[in-house]
């Protein structure tokens, strides 16, 4: 083909297959090769022969009517839709790539729609979705059809705070700053507790659970939760070490591992949605009683309300009180009142045991008709869901990390959760749900590539500290800001004696100076001059040589070498003219003259010793004492003082 670009024409070539290399593949090809010679000698051959061949070669034989040799000696199959090559193995990975890779990595039947136009061989509809669902690197990118799923495990408990779940719930902010909730649920009973923070601190969560719900319920055998900052910390875990409690969490991005409570989150906000606008907006108030209302109500699940189930009484009621149904007073028999109370404790527990049971046993067997897993053997190859966050909207994120993992173990023989380390490099072990992974045993190897020295440059500047760019930038500046800094200079300082024509500056990597501000004494006896001059002066006393300013060495900053210092190296060494560092010439601020008369004239009072506060507010202060202003005369008033 040709294209032509501003006048000028370029061609592009495709370079084909030759049809001796066609033939020639087809001739050695051992699937294709007894079809096309009993082809090309015209007999079929017979029955008992062709069972002794590949299951292949007996699909091309039951094409026998269909296949056909063109004039180059090439084996076609020909209908009357279309002509097919008859595709040798060798050319099976090219046809593959143009048509699949190359065409925007459709799917199964796309793909097979486009081979078939032009391609045949024997079981061609399976190789390609082999190719397309397992092979091809297109795996990593998209959504599988079917997601994989585990079977169910569900957790078994038998008496109150035997397990107990929490989790912190984020809601809107509400009067007083609140925004979150940290929900605790008994897993037997199903009793809750709901408590309004300000945040989800570790430091909250702990005060919470160890200062309020511990000591009204008493401290729980183990305490369930997910891998949340607010519960994976030191604080929260050596609480639970000294108070004797066991501690279990969930796997990363599985919130089914801790169902209950996540489940008891949807219900305290569909409860808080039937607020008015009003009380949404201090939900706080009413959420002590929406769980309350939730504790009295009975459980489908035990047949039991939480509050009996934790209490061994039925709650009472407003309702109870406005319509009179308040029980009367028991006998004064305790050991009746006992009694009846275990008696009943044992039937309701034994009640809700059975009840927990067979609702677990029916949501397993809804959940498991659409188990779709393989249980995953160590050293096998799997890839892991992407859900870690890369900023915008993630429509472009692949499916799947590219990192591949394999099976170290797995963590229990009735637990679909697995170890898994990277296939290639260095990195850490990761413990995650089987619904997170994807069997690639048949994904091709990945090598790593090697580091270009860009990648390294680029690598060493990323991790080369800050602090090195900041004391390089400053020392290779001209300029050096003053600052105080007393140093104890030597009456004989000592010099090297031999030098390098570009000695090392130890100067250069040592700290930056903090940098202050140095008051400049004035000296009584220095004449009066003119205010413009002084705040000139002022501006530019950085700019200024030691020798101008009149500074001894030791306010001069120290990140410079001794030689940058004429009046010290001049007396080392009156021999040897001293290094020095380049400087740019300066020059003395330019006085004032009047040397044409109509300029005005400007004086200043002799600079007081003493200073003054500065007051962001003009005014005048009733202890400061009066200074005389600077003040401007017309031309005709300096004619006349003159005169």
């Amino acid at each position: 083909m040709s294209v032509s670009v501003e006048g000028e024409t370029t061609t592009a070539t495709i370079s084909s297959i030759p049809k001796d290399g066609i033939r020639e593949a087809q001739e050695s090809d051992p699937v294709i090769r007894p079809v096309l010679n009993f082809k090309l000698s015209g007999s079929k051959p017979p029955v008992k022969e062709q069972k002794e061949c590949s299951p292949k070669t007996k699909c091309l034989f039951r094409e026998w009517d269909k296949l056909t040799i063109d004039s180059d000696g090439i084996l076609y199959r020909i209908t009357t839709a279309r002509k097919q090559l008859v595709l040798p193995e060798q050319y099976k990975g090219k046809v593959m790539e143009e048509l699949h890779n190359n065409m925007g990595h459709q799917g199964t039947d796309r793909t097979v729609s486009l081979v078939r136009d032009c391609f045949f061989w024997p079981y061609m509809q399976s190789d390609i979705e082999h190719y397309v669902t397992k092979t091809c690197s297109c795996v990593k990118q998209k959504k599988p059809a079917h997601e994989t799923r585990a079977p169910l495990t569900n957790i078994v408990t038998t008496q109150p705070f035997e397990l107990v779940c929490i989790d912190f719930l984020h809601l809107d902010r509400c009067k007083g700053g609140y925004e979150y909730i940290l929900v605790i649920v008994d897993h037997f009973t199903r009793f809750t507790q709901a408590y309004a923070t300000t945040s989800k601190s570790g430091k909250t969560a702990a005060n919470l659970i160890f200062n309020d719900f511990a000591l009204k319920f008493g401290f729980p055998s183990r305490i369930h939760h997910d891998q949340g900052g607010e519960f994976e910390n030191q604080l929260f875990h050596q609480l639970k070490k000294l108070s004797g409690m066991a501690g279990s969490r969930t796997t990363p991005y599985h919130p089914m591992g801790n169902g209950q409570v996540e489940r008891m989150n949807r219900t305290v906000l569909q409860m808080l949605k039937t607020l008015t606008e009003t009380q949404k907006s201090n939900w706080k108030e009413s959420l002590n009683k929406l769980v309350y209302a939730y504790n009295c109500t009975r459980c489908e699940m035990t047949g039991y309300s939480p509050f009996y189930l934790l209490f061994g009484r039925s709650p009472r009621l407003p309702v109870d009180m406005l319509f009179g149904l308040c029980t009367e007073a028991g006998s004064s028999n305790q050991r009746d009142y006992v009694e009846n109370w275990k008696r009943g404790m044992e039937e309701a527990y034994a009640i809700a045991n059975e009840n927990a049971q067979k609702a677990a046993e029916r949501s397993k067997k809804y959940y498991d008709t659409k188990v779709r897993s393989s249980v995953l053997q160590p050293g096998e190859r799997v890839l892991i869901k992407n859900l870690t966050p890369r900023g915008g909207p993630g429509k472009l994120r692949n499916y799947w990390e590219d990192t591949m993992h394999t099976v170290v173990r797995q963590m229990g023989s009735d637990l679909p959760i697995y170890e898994l380390r990277p296939e290639k490099g260095r990195g850490r072990s990761r413990v995650l749900h089987r619904n997170l992974l994807m069997s690639c045993d048949h994904l091709p190897f990945e090598t790593q590539p090697e580091m270009t020295k860009d990648d390294k440059s680029q690598k060493k500047r990323r991790h080369q500290p800050e602090s090195e760019h900041l004391d390089s930038d400053e020392d290779s500046g001209d300029e050096y800001d003053i600052h105080h800094e007393p140093l104890q200079v030597p009456t004989s300082p000592t010099v090297p004696e031999e030098r390098d024509a570009e000695p090392a500056r130890e100067w250069e990597h040592r700290p930056p100076p903090v940098k202050q501000t140095v008051a400049v004494p004035v000296p009584d006896t220095q004449p009066a001059q003119p205010l413009v001059e002084k705040r000139l002066e002022e501006t530019t006393v950085k700019d200024r040589p030691a020798e101008e300013m009149n500074l001894p060495a030791e306010n001069l900053p120290d990140d410079r070498p001794p030689s940058a210092f004429p009046s010290l190296t001049a007396a080392a060494e009156p021999e040897e003219p001293a290094y020095q560092l380049p400087q740019r010439e300066r020059h003395p601020p330019r006085r004032i003259t009047y040397d044409h008369l109509g300029i005005p004239s400007c004086y200043s009072i002799q600079p007081q010793p003493q200073l003054f506060p500065v007051y962001s507010a003009p005014g005048m202060v009733p202890w400061l004492p009066s200074l005389q202003q600077c003040y401007f005369q017309p031309p005709y008033m300096y004619g006349l003082q003159q005169t």
